[in-house]
């Protein structure tokens, strides 16, 4: 991918109309689910990972990353931790 292809993608473009950017960010959002039910002992069933918050919160990190950078999923999710740790 050419770098100017790159940075018309995260100008938000055409990010809503690219199925390639969906189907890698559902993937990597069930993954991060997955990976965080497991952790937290919720059980493993397909079910359960797609109805988990993770899940969702991942399509919003990878929508995050492609559109602002590492940075910005990253405080995301620190800030989202702290959320959790400190008021719930």
């Amino acid at each position: 991918m050419a770098v100017e292809d790159r940075a018309g993608a995260r100008s938000g473009v055409r990010i809503w109309r690219d199925p390639a950017f969906w189907a890698a960010n559902l993937i990597q959002a069930y993954i991060f689910g997955a990976v965080h039910a497991l952790v937290r002992g919720r059980g493993s069933s397909i079910l359960t990972v797609l109805a988990a918050p993770p899940t969702w919160g991942g399509v919003v990190l990878g929508f995050l990353y492609w559109r602002f950078g590492i940075e910005a999923a990253v405080l995301t999710h620190l800030f989202g931790n702290l959320v959790v740790i400190f008021l719930l």
